[in-house]
């Protein structure tokens, strides 16, 4: 019994690691076709563009900037 509960815990573990990368495969994706879709160099600001990449943006008091990116990756500046 106790096999099959460190089993089936493993196999909740790697669905949940699965899920979350077909999560950041897709925002891979739509990123790439943003970019595909451009003919041009990236010269100005692209709102498309930026909501394809940026997941949300977070300003304190203290005055960083936190940016979080689709993929989970957070950048203080």
């Amino acid at each position: 019994m106790a096999r099959y509960d460190a089993a089936k815990a493993k196999l909740g573990t790697l669905q949940k690691e699965k899920d979350q990368r077909l999560v950041q495969a897709d925002a891979i994706g739509r990123f790439m076709f943003e970019l595909s879709e451009r003919s041009d160099a990236i010269t100005e600001f692209d709102e498309r563009l930026w909501l394809a990449v940026v997941e949300k943006a977070a300003a304190y008091h203290d005055g960083r900037l936190v940016f979080t990116f689709q993929n989970g990756t957070a950048v203080e500046g």
